[in-house]
């Protein structure tokens, strides 16, 4: 930011013409930015949600598939291991 020899910030004066006037304060400035830090935290507000919804959907979605995996993987061992060990047991018992 610019400075000039009185101090005031980012107000740069013409050449020439001496230190930057001081601006003046009124009441408006508070609310129109209390209207538009509401209206930012309301998008903000509106974009977190849409990630949060993003993030709950790829959980159901990753709980989903690892249940599916685990189906498929306890089929496959049933499937493997369940015949040699009717084998075994009927050929050490069952004589």
């Amino acid at each position: 930011m610019n400075y000039t020899s009185c101090g005031n910030k980012g107000i740069v004066p013409e050449r020439g013409k001496g230190p930057a006037p001081v601006p003046k304060i009124t009441g408006k400035e508070d609310i129109v930015n209390k209207i538009n830090n509401d209206k930012l935290d309301y998008k903000f507000d509106k974009l977190c949600n849409k990630i949060d919804y993003k993030f709950d959907l790829l959980n159901t979605k990753i709980d989903s598939i690892t249940k599916l995996l685990w189906w498929v993987i306890s089929l496959l061992i049933t499937g493997i291991v369940l015949p040699p060990t009717t084998y075994v047991i009927k050929i050490l018992f069952l004589k």
